[in-house]
């Protein structure tokens, strides 16, 4: 039987992507989106979040993506905004839980990043990843 705590555990943090090379909204779309589902299989249990995963990034070019889950899978959305192609993104990841401990939940989300940025060396040249200690709608609790 599924667990809810009493009070939400968040992560929250900002990424800087520099790309191997410029990559289309396409291509930006899918891997957010496999980004997205790797989060949620760190914040989630039997497939089931309550809570929320978000993600927006901005690139210099002007557009931006936003990718967003709630509850389960089949609910992630991933929107982009422009038609430009990007090399270097800058990134905002939050997520928040009512279904892992947020001591656990900052391991697990920072060792998914962590394992989604080796497994994309490919396709990501450099990052930074600062953690935060708040989420900036803290006060919406």
């Amino acid at each position: 039987m599924m667990k809810i705590l009493d009070k939400p555990s968040v992560f929250a943090a900002e990424m800087n992507l520099e790309f191997s090379k410029t990559r289309n909204m396409n291509e930006l779309k899918e891997f957010f989106r496999e980004l997205v589902l790797r989060l949620f299989e760190v914040s989630s249990i039997d497939d089931k979040l309550v809570g929320h995963i978000k993600i927006y990034s901005e690139g210099k070019n002007g557009s931006s993506i936003r990718a967003n889950l709630t509850g389960n899978v089949k609910n992630l959305t991933v929107i982009t905004n422009g038609n430009e192609e990007e090399s270097n993104l800058k990134v905002w990841i939050n997520v928040i839980t009512f279904m892992v401990k947020e001591e656990e939940l900052l391991k697990y989300v920072k060792d998914a990043i962590m394992k989604f940025v080796e497994d994309s060396k490919g396709i990501i040249k450099n990052f930074g990843l600062s953690i935060s200690d708040n989420h900036e709608n803290e006060l919406a609790f």
